[in-house]
């Protein structure tokens, strides 16, 4: 079947399910695709509403880069569609480029997407996304922006990947996949001034600086940590002496007892139920991305129904028979 006609029917779907949200956008760069209503991101967002719903179509290209000036939640299909079972039936993600959140944009989510964050305005979700960057800034909060959450990301960043500039309180980052440039560059770069930074169930690879955090149930599999007093650490793994024992905390664990390491690319970080990451974290949870109250969900698949397996007919006329596999997601 033509791409035209499963994303009419998946808007369709969508339609009827995002109740809570206003009118519902869909955005589509595939040639020969006339049941989208826009083909760049950037043209929807102009279009639509403050609590309007964007639903992005995977494509083989990127989508140019979009500022962000209303209140929207947005949703791509995820990432690594390819490699996990049961994901879509369109195995591209959708690829944007950089998206800047401005002042307007305050309560927005966005999941699902590949994609760069600039996030200059407070109350900003970023979520379920792969979030990439070379050579600047995967993650990037200008500003003084407050009240971020970033979750359930996989961020690999050939250079910084979420990098703080400015006064920033009430900073989210839990159960992402983070690791930096290879060369000494920030996983995490937070500033002295900055308040209320949970740093929660991630699994950390790259220099670490942060001040008035809590740093809990994290993997850090490599790397060199700054911080000072205020920061409470705990029950955290770590492959050298990063973090000090008094909080629990797993020194000079090897890396490879830690993972089932293997698998597909976000799989492969599940951890080894043997391995010392399993019932270890607070309150005897597991330690890393896969742990805690909001566990990060392979592929990044958004909370939307989905339609991982489709059939039918190539050219088709008034009848149309098709087959449909539809879960929805959490």
């Amino acid at each position: 079947m033509q791409f035209s006609k499963v994303f009419l029917i998946v808007s369709v779907l969508i339609l009827f399910s995002i109740s809570t949200y206003a009118t519902v956008w869909t955005v589509d760069s595939n040639p020969g695709n006339h049941a989208a209503h826009f083909t760049t991101l950037q043209a929807a967002h102009d279009a639509a509403a403050d609590g309007d719903t964007l639903y992005i179509s995977g494509f083989s290209g990127y989508y140019p880069d979009v500022i962000i000036s209303k209140k929207l939640y947005i949703f791509g299909p995820g990432y690594f569609l390819n490699e996990n079972d049961s994901t879509q039936a369109n195995t591209y993600a959708a690829t944007l480029s950089i998206v800047r959140f401005d002042p307007g944009s305050e309560n927005s989510v966005i999941a699902g997407c590949r994609l760069v964050a600039h996030i200059h305005t407070d109350s900003i979700t970023i979520k379920r996304n792969y979030i990439y960057r070379d050579p600047y800034y995967a993650v990037e909060l200008e500003n003084n922006a407050s009240n971020i959450t970033i979750i359930q990301n996989y961020i690999n960043s050939n250079y910084d990947a979420i990098r703080m500039n400015g006064v920033h309180n009430n900073i989210n980052i839990s159960n992402n996949f983070i690791t930096a440039g290879t060369t000494g560059h920030q996983c995490i770069n937070g500033t002295s001034n900055s308040t209320n930074i949970i740093v929660e169930n991630n699994i950390l690879l790259g220099f670490i600086t942060l001040y008035n955090a809590v740093i809990s149930n994290n993997i850090y599999r490599d790397g060199t940590y700054t911080g000072n007093a205020s920061n409470m650490i705990v029950n955290n793994i770590c492959n050298a002496t990063q973090f000090d024992t008094t909080g629990q905390n797993q020194q000079n664990v090897v890396m490879s007892t830690v993972f089932v390491a293997s698998g597909t690319t976000d799989g492969q970080w599940q951890i080894d139920p043997a391995g010392p990451a399993a019932g270890t974290g607070t309150f005897g949870t597991d330690i890393g991305m896969f742990g805690g109250v909001a566990p990060y969900i392979i592929s990044g698949i958004p909370e939307i129904p989905t339609i991982y397996f489709f059939y039918g007919p190539s050219n088709a006329s008034q009848t149309l028979q098709i087959q449909a596999k539809i879960k929805s997601r959490r």
